[in-house]
């Protein structure tokens, strides 16, 4: 091709050299004259040189006055051969606007500026969804030219190819056909674009449509021409990019609309190949390339191309150019979509996406209707046990639910109806009500259009996709409104015995259950169909923060002048600390309070239930203690001159005996522990058929001291009568008093030790004692040693009534009662052997305590039992408990027991659990101390009940490894009483827990 001879004229417009040869270059090259070489940026060398940074932003402050007040300039984002182009924004329609400005060195140049013009008045006269719009045009004050267009928020497919590849065949049949629909409606205004290619082609995320731009040197037919070969450029000028230019061009003869059309054919076979049809490496061979040689089909470079498609593209790539069809044909046999369709249609808007949401009201009305009634029926006669019950309650609760929601569907289902009868009567069909009725994600009108992610769909897989909507939102609608009617039809159909209440269930739910199923396998079918694009749209779609942070600035500015002189300015700029400390300390604060408020309703719905479980081991304590008063004018005698501490240190050898629980954790250890009471192994008495602790039988044991006695047996009964506890036991017994606590435990109490958990000693061994006494007495009896024999018996009766009066805890008081009983049996089997009149006195007087206590249950009359029988309210228990610990008239240990039982009471009482004892409870561990605590060791006892819930549990070892739901609830508990600076939250949380472990 010979190089173009340069008009004297236009030299003045020269301003770039080809990088190859060196040759003189128009702005409006878009090849070499030269050498042929196509003109890239790499390929260009300027000969004026860049502007300055002075120019650039003197040249954005005349454009950022020239556009005011209609657009606001907000910053540059491309340079071209021609000039810049400006991203603006148009504040009144909430619209970003791309500002092509040419170049001020190129303004003088009358080809540039030609070009630049041309460009602005070619698209202005066209009006197409698939072309760039122009929105007007403007001169700045030194004469630059400039015109502002439609912005596209997208890449060009040049961009789009370089980053993904070959585009799918139904991508490429959309763009095709919107490029030819494009293209037709330019040819029809005598519009020829002259450089169709990948890089001239955006494309709009936000929309999924393809816009043809860059008219700069398209070529307009003279008025009145037929069109058909008008010579529309002067000879030997060759005018696009050659990679991408026709035979027609590149022999720079006449072009015309067919010209368009071959450019057409190489954009879509780079849109299916991934490359274009000719890559020589230099411009002479891809010149050749273009007027002789074939592409290589489509179809043995992919199989996945319909013949159609590929016939277009081969056709459009003819060398002749009466042998390519017209944009026309072309966009009518690729279904190009050519018009926006209005969505939802005018009138309609209240209808769209109505069936979803009935479908909602009907779903949860019936649902609640029918599982109400359906439970009902299923139960029948188990019904009953409901009855008065928060089970039935809550049943009829749903049903009036259900029938308010159903209410408000009908309602809702009445407007829905008028509007879509009023909609056809306007003329719209019942098709089209419907799919707006039914459009759940509010882009059927997309769909229908074949726009955006369904861009790519054939229309028949459109087609499919709206039926399989319809057919869903229907099913959906049909299950949520079925079950009532099935439901009434299943009651008529019951009340003439055709159906029975077993067959309600499957009748009523059944269908609904199957139509949802279809409706969900419809929604799963779409989602494969479309679910790739669906996140492919999203992707390119986000905006990025560099795009959003680029508006600031502008709007500010823009902010600063229309606020006039207002005080109230925008505020600290840049320091987003408060915003972010407001956020936080709101998430903070929410966070906090459900970490805070879940143990307090763990505990105000949990610590009343507990705290009856530990009130009930209160009960018949009282009638236990009556019965076993009985006996006391039998008990040891006291001696004065056996001090308390004398008297707990014998206490605690005897429940000691073995050496088991000396030396535990706050324990003081026994200065001489005692051997076991009984043998390991069975000893000559024992009956295997009924064992016994010690391995005697108090009633038959004593009896048979009549009898000659075996060596063995002698031997063993006399060990037996030698143990050194029985001194211990005597002591204990004899004693005024005794402190038990301060054998027990160091004093002060450790900080880590609570109530709950302090070392229990094994006091079984005292019930073993009790039993074996029975062996000693034998012993005695045998040896005619009878006063020594009834003494051992009243000792033990004594040990007993020792522990009920001196105990603190229910424990004591029980064992003691227990004891008791046994000296009982032990004294009167004495009594029995010696022929001794007590023996009758004691029976009677048992007998008569016992039908004390039958008289005393059956009229209620007792202090325990009006508070045990009470309803299980703290309000009404906790003054019952009250009057039990200040009644002097009852046992100390079940007073003590009971003000334990008290101690807990603040794990029932939010207000108390917050902010410590209440004035009663207060009072009340005060006169305790006062009245109840005989030495320093019982002071600190009760201390310890009055701070049980501060102390809560630790980790008591009694109890096994809690759960892992138990492990958070308490983790949880800890955390809030650390914010709240609160110990009995976490120690009450800990208390309920260990403590209902326990008494399970």
């Amino acid at each position: 091709m010979a190089a173009r001879r340069l008009d004297p004229v236009m030299d003045a417009s020269i301003s770039q050299t080809c990088g190859s040869c060196g040759a003189a270059l128009r702005p409006d090259d878009r090849f070499c004259p030269g050498c042929g070489t196509s003109l890239s940026a790499s390929a260009v060398e300027s000969t004026t040189g860049s502007p300055t940074a002075e120019e650039s932003t003197a040249l954005e402050n005349e454009l950022r006055d020239a556009l005011a007040p209609t657009y606001v300039l907000v910053e540059r984002i491309g340079v071209g051969g021609m000039g810049a182009v400006y991203l603006a924004r148009q504040p009144a329609l909430r619209r970003h606007v791309a500002v092509k400005v040419l170049s001020p060195e190129l303004t003088a140049a009358p080809g540039s500026r030609a070009r630049f013009e041309r460009e602005a008045q070619a698209v202005a006269g066209l009006s197409h969804p698939n072309v760039l719009s122009i929105y007007g045009v403007g001169e700045l004050p030194g004469g630059t030219p400039y015109f502002v267009m439609q912005h596209v928020g997208g890449k060009s497919l040049a961009a789009w190819i370089e980053e993904e590849g070959p585009l799918p065949a139904e991508e490429v049949r959309r763009i095709v056909g919107q490029v030819a629909s494009a293209l037709a409606a330019a040819h029809r205004q005598g519009i020829i674009h002259r450089d169709i290619k990948p890089a001239n082609i955006l494309h709009d995320e936000e929309s999924g449509r393809v816009l043809v731009s860059d008219f700069g040197i398209a070529a307009v037919r003279p008025e009145g021409d037929g069109g058909d070969r008008t010579k529309l450029t002067q000879t030997g000028m060759a005018v696009g990019t050659p990679r991408y230019m026709s035979p027609e061009q590149l022999l720079t003869e006449q072009v015309t609309e067919k010209t368009d059309m071959y450019g057409l054919g190489l954009l879509g076979y780079e849109l299916l190949a991934g490359n274009a049809p000719f890559t020589a490496t230099t411009p002479h061979e891809l010149i050749a390339q273009h007027l002789r040689d074939v592409p290589k089909p489509i179809s043995e470079i992919r199989d996945d191309v319909d013949p159609e498609l590929e016939s277009i593209i081969t056709t459009c790539l003819s060398k002749k150019p009466d042998q390519r069809p017209t944009s026309e044909e072309v966009s009518r046999r690729l279904e190009g979509t050519n018009v926006l369709l209005e969505w939802p249609p005018p009138g309609l808007e209240a209808l769209h996406g109505q069936l979803p949401r009935l479908s909602r009201l009907y779903g949860a009305g019936g649902a609640l209707v029918a599982l109400a009634t359906t439970w009902m029926l299923v139960l029948g006669q188990r019904m009953g046990a409901l009855t008065g019950s928060m089970g039935s309650l809550a049943l009829l609760l749903a049903a009036l639910a259900g029938a308010a929601t159903l209410a408000a569907a009908w309602f809702v289902s009445y407007r829905v109806a008028r509007t879509m009868v009023r909609g056809v009567q306007r003329g719209f069909g019942w098709n089209t009500v419907l799919e707006t009725a039914a459009d759940r994600r509010l882009d059927t009108g997309l769909v229908i259009a074949g726009m955006r992610e369904y861009a790519a769909l054939a229309a028949h897989d459109r087609t499919t996709l709206r039926r399989w909507r319809l057919a869903r939102e229907l099913a959906w609608l049909a299950a949520a409104g079925l079950p009532v009617p099935l439901l009434l039809a299943m009651t008529w159909l019951g009340s003439w015995g055709v159906a029975g209440a077993t067959a309600v269930p499957w009748v009523v739910l059944g269908p609904s259950v199957l139509l949802v199923i279809v409706g969900a396998d419809l929604a799963r079918r779409e989602r494969r169909r479309v679910g790739d694009a669906r996140r492919r749209f999203r992707r390119r779609a986000q905006r990025t923060e560099s795009d959003a942070a680029s508006l600031v600035e502008p709007w500010n500015a823009a902010f600063e002048a229309v606020r006039r002189g207002q005080d109230l300015g925008r505020g600290i700029a840049g320091r987003p600390v408060p915003g972010v400390a407001a956020a936080v300390v709101l998430m903070l604060g929410t966070f906090l309070s459900v970490v805070i408020v879940s143990p307090l309703w763990l505990v105000a719905t949990i610590g009343p239930s507990v705290w009856q479980i530990a009130t009930l081991q209160h009960a018949n304590t009282i009638e236990k203690l009556q019965i076993a008063e009985s006996t006391r004018p039998w008990a040891a005698a006291k001696d004065p001159s056996i001090s308390p501490a004398e008297a707990g240190r014998a206490w605690y050898s005897v429940v000691s005996a073995g050496g088991d629980g000396v030396g535990r954790r706050g324990a003081n250890p026994v200065p001489h522990p005692l051997p076991p009471w009984a043998p390991t192994e069975p000893g000559p008495f024992a009956d295997p058929a009924a064992p016994t602790l010690s391995g005697f039988d108090p009633t038959t044991i004593i009896a048979r001291a009549r009898d000659p006695l075996t060596p063995a047996q002698r031997a063993h009964l006399a060990a037996l009568a030698d143990h050194p506890g029985w001194r211990y036991v005597a002591t204990m017994a004899r004693a005024p008093a005794a402190d038990m606590v301060g054998a027990q435990f160091r004093i002060p109490f450790d900080d880590s030790i609570a109530w709950h958990n302090l070392p229990i000693p094994p006091i079984a061994g005292t019930k073993v004692m009790a039993y074996s006494a029975a062996g000693r007495i034998a012993h005695l009896l045998s040896a005619g040693r009878v006063l020594e024999a009834e003494q051992t018996a009243r000792d033990v009766i004594g040990f007993g009534f020792a522990m009920a009066d001196n105990g603190l805890t229910l424990i004591d008081v029980l064992l003691g009662v227990v004891i008791v009983g046994i000296g009982h049996l032990e004294l009167q089997q004495v009594y029995e052997h010696t022929g001794n009149p007590e023996g009758r006195r004691i029976r009677l007087a048992r007998e008569a305590a016992v039908a004390a206590r039958d008289a005393a249950a059956a009229s209620a009359e007792s202090v325990e039992a009006a508070a045990l029988t009470a309803t299980w309210d703290p309000v009404i228990v906790r003054p019952d408990l009250m009057r039990i610990v200040r009644n002097g008239q009852l046992h100390r240990s079940l007073r003590t027991g009971t003000l334990a039982t008290l101690g807990l009471a603040p794990c029932t009482n939010i207000r108390e659990l917050l902010f410590g004892l209440g004035h009663d409870l207060a009072s009340l561990f005060d006169d305790a101390e006062r009245t109840l605590a005989r030495f320093p060791s019982e002071r600190a006892f009760i201390g310890l009940l009055r701070e049980a819930p501060n102390r809560g549990f630790h980790d008591d070892p009694r109890l096994p490894d809690r759960h892992w739901a138990t492990r958070i609830t308490l983790g949880g508990a800890r955390v809030a009483g650390f914010l709240l600076g609160n110990e009995r939250l976490p120690g009450c949380v800990e208390l309920m827990q260990s403590l209902g472990t326990a008494l399970r």
